[in-house]
């Protein structure tokens, strides 16, 4: 079994999402088998060739971790460009299918690092994308009860972005997903404004107080086995309570209730 065959074993599944290790192996395939080595003999060739094959497997589990379909793309292509170079060289053109195979083998460093780049981004994405869709679902329930026209102007508006955002996620444009994540946040808080200057202080009171006495009930319930990124998240929460406090005090309501 080869060196990158044992690699794959050992990392498969789930952590591929941390699999920086993959890219130097990547690398030092690349180094190992470069082009100065592949040229001396179409064994070699074939070696270089063959290694782009077990390449293409890993890459192809890390890519499927991801929603990136412009690594799926890219990864397509440096099969097709693999296959060809394998065609090439059973038809005894080793220089030729040399250069194809280098040519895949850029290809799946390319798939790799955009999946890699994705699933970074992509998480993000994925956490605010639902801390979105309580917020908004919440905001809407206080919309509606109040009948406010205004505010669910502005969560209508919000949600459409969201919407858009979501596409652009299943088309591979993390970034732009991310900058429309950041206007339908913008829209809400609009909205959470509005809602507050129509509720009165009174309200945001009671709100706060419920927020305050919802986090002491996670960190009890957490108790001491809670995991890292639980206590993380409890923090965050605590964070966003103490903001929203303050803001209450330097009297923006909107800010408070959003926050």
């Amino acid at each position: 079994m080869s060196d990158i065959t044992n690699f794959r074993a050992r990392v498969s599944g789930p952590r591929l999402r941390g699999a920086g290790l993959g890219l130097v192996l990547l690398a030092a395939v690349a180094v190992g088998t470069g082009p100065a080595a592949a040229q001396q003999s179409g064994e070699a060739v074939r070696t270089f060739i063959e290694r782009n094959d077990e390449l293409l497997m890993w890459a192809r589990d890390l890519v499927a971790e991801t929603e990136s379909d412009q690594a799926r793309r890219v990864l397509r292509q440096a099969a097709d460009l693999h296959q060809r170079s394998v065609d090439i060289l059973d038809g005894g053109r080793p220089v030729e299918a040399l250069a194809v195979g280098r040519r895949a083998r850029d290809a799946i460093w390319h798939a790799v690092r955009l999946a890699r780049e994705a699933m970074g981004l992509e998480e993000r994405i994925r956490i605010r994308a639902e801390r979105f869709r309580d917020l908004h679902q919440d905001l809407s329930e206080r919309a509606r009860a109040g009948n406010n026209e205004q505010a669910l102007q502005f969560l209508e508006r919000a949600r459409q972005q969201a919407d858009r955002a979501r596409e652009l996620v299943r088309q591979g444009d993390f970034q732009l997903a991310w900058n429309l994540l950041d206007q339908a946040g913008d829209l809400m808080a609009r909205a959470a404004r509005v809602l507050a200057a129509d509720a009165g202080p009174e309200r945001l009171d009671a709100e706060l107080e419920r927020a305050r006495a919802a986090i002491a009930r996670a960190r009890e319930q957490l108790g001491d086995g809670a995991r890292p990124h639980q206590l993380d998240l409890l923090a965050e929460a605590e964070d966003a309570w103490q903001r929203a406090d303050a803001a209450r005090a330097a009297g923006q309501p909107g800010q408070a209730l959003q926050l």
